[in-house]
């Protein structure tokens, strides 16, 4: 089982959404991937030029948490 903390962005774009039911459906997935169910996923991001500048972010969300 996973566990997702939500962030004030992510919380204050979710409230922006005026689409009920695409905010129902985003929070459905959520709760799904949180049980171990992912569905079609597929990896995002930049390549290796772009690591450390991930990396950075990351670790700086992080330490919002």
């Amino acid at each position: 089982m996973n566990r997702f903390e939500s962030s004030e962005p992510f919380d204050a774009w979710l409230r922006s959404l005026k689409d009920r039911t695409g905010k129902l459906r985003i929070l459905a997935r959520l709760t799904s991937a949180e049980q171990g169910n992912f569905g079609d996923c597929a990896p995002v991001g930049g390549d290796k030029s772009t690591q450390k500048r991930d990396i950075k972010k990351a670790i700086a969300m992080a330490g919002n948490l």
